[in-house]
């Protein structure tokens, strides 16, 4: 059984094109938070940075890109649990509640990981590497035996296990599945033990 995760988030993630063929513009600034934390998957990041490299990635100013990257985090992504915060840093300056607490930093959830592997502006290796890391980290798939079926389906049809993989992640948003990964083709192995008996 897969683990259970979040609940599908609202109707404010657009990280996906709708009916129309056409991506929201929010939906385009979620795609980029989303990328840019997997490519921090060995570590947190803090809103500030994510909105210096928004602010880069689509010209506008820092003052900006920070309110889009509040808004997406606070109003979409961690309640959607995409985002999670992990932890935060010593701050000097600034706001006291920041030089008392820390500044936020955050990472991609489990979810998270799962969601950027099907973004195509990701270079198809490292989504492969986050698919992988996703599975060996998840506690439900480590002694699952259809594991090294998954895996093996990953490294021999990549595109076409990823593109399953961004189907399933639609239709989880939509509130059609109730996992990601419910989309993939695999199969439990039956036990040895059963098969014999029941061809005995």
């Amino acid at each position: 059984m897969l683990a259970t995760i979040t609940p599908p988030p609202s109707k404010k993630v657009w990280i996906f094109p709708g009916t129309g063929g056409t991506l929201r513009k929010r939906g385009k600034y979620q795609r980029f938070i989303i990328a840019c934390m997997a490519q921090q998957a060995c570590s947190s990041i803090t809103k500030r940075v994510l909105a210096k490299q928004m602010a880069k990635r689509f010209g506008m100013s820092l003052r900006n890109a920070y309110t889009h990257t509040y808004m997406e985090l606070n109003d979409s992504l961690i309640p959607g649990g995409i985002v999670e915060q992990d932890g935060a840093v010593p701050a000097t300056r600034g706001p006291r509640i920041f030089q008392v607490n820390g500044v936020p930093c955050f990472r991609l959830s489990g979810l998270g990981m799962l969601l950027a592997c099907c973004l195509e502006e990701i270079d198809i290796n490292e989504r492969m590497a986050l698919f992988r890391q996703y599975i060996d980290s998840d506690r439900s798939w480590r002694q699952d035996s259809r594991k090294g079926e998954l895996l093996s389906h990953l490294e021999a049809y990549p595109e076409f296990t990823l593109e399953l993989l961004k189907h399933g992640a639609a239709q989880y948003l939509e509130g059609k599945i109730d996992h990601p990964l419910s989309i993939l083709p695999t199969r439990r192995r039956q036990n040895p033990t059963a098969a014999s008996s029941s061809t005995a």
